[in-house]
């Protein structure tokens, strides 16, 4: 038996348009008949090299979420006390100013082991640029990409790690949907059927009000024409005084509260 990893994209694309919405039996028949028609789309799996650097890659992108995670951590202390937000905690300057910081023994102690956390991070982050950095001065693609205005060399190095060999790409629209950067909503019938009735029921009525809706173009431009323009150039969501009452003047007994 031949194991076969398809490429979800490609697969997805010569399922051809979706009549309905997606389930697994329909996902395995699909596969089956690529699979029979000798017609699968086969998944590229990075070399050993570029793994390793996609892993690196990975890594100094958790360090620096989690940095970004403390750093939002220790504003929060101040903003909960009332503080003014420190300048930027990426610098000592920042960290000396939220650890002098007039907060409570709890307070002091969450800026405390932040700070000590965000050092760390930096460190380790630092270790991370110069190892990526010098694996983008031997690359070529590397070097090609940072002709490009705002990628440098960490950019780079993850561009490569993540796409990899980009002559499987015909196009640059493949490569946007390898990367994910065209996002798509995939609902499953199976799973929730009755949130997919009701999207489907919002949008059939959505379609019938705006087709009750609709103005003629002609009708709209008598409209248009007809409306005094002040009306028109009034900001929206502004009350407007009735034109039989004026300001300052007492309101009815009967109105509502």
């Amino acid at each position: 038996m031949e194991a076969h990893l398809a490429e979800p994209a490609e697969t997805r694309a010569r399922r051809g348009p979706k009549r309905r919405a997606k389930t697994d039996r329909a996902d395995a028949r699909l596969l089956r008949d690529l699979l029979l028609a000798d017609n699968v789309p086969e998944s590229w799996i990075p070399p050993a090299h570029l793994a390793d650097l996609r892993t690196t890659v990975r890594l100094r992108k958790a360090l620096v979420d989690s940095r970004s995670a403390w750093i939002r951590r220790m504003q929060a202390q101040l903003f909960h006390h009332g503080l003014p937000p420190a300048p930027d905690l990426s610098t000592l300057a920042g960290r000396d100013y939220v650890i002098s910081a007039p907060l409570p023994s709890a307070g002091h102690q969450v800026v405390e082991v932040g700070s000590r956390m965000l050092e760390v991070f930096d460190e380790e982050i630092e270790a991370l640029d110069r190892q990526l950095e010098s694996v983008a001065r031997r690359q070529v693609g590397c070097q090609v990409l940072q002709r490009q205005w705002g990628i440098g060399p960490i950019l780079s190095t993850a561009i490569l790690a993540e796409l990899g060999d980009t002559r499987r790409f015909s196009s640059s629209r493949q490569s946007v949907r390898f990367s994910g950067l065209d996002v798509t909503v995939e609902e499953s019938q199976q799973a929730n059927p009755d949130k997919v009735a009701a999207i489907r029921l919002r949008q059939k009525e959505s379609r019938a009000d705006r087709a009750r809706c609709q103005v003629p173009r002609r009708e709209t431009r008598a409209i248009q024409e007809a409306t005094p323009r002040p009306l028109l150039d009034e900001p929206r969501g502004r009350p407007r005084a009735s034109p039989t009452m004026g300001e300052g003047q007492p309101r009815e007994s009967g109105a509502a509260e």
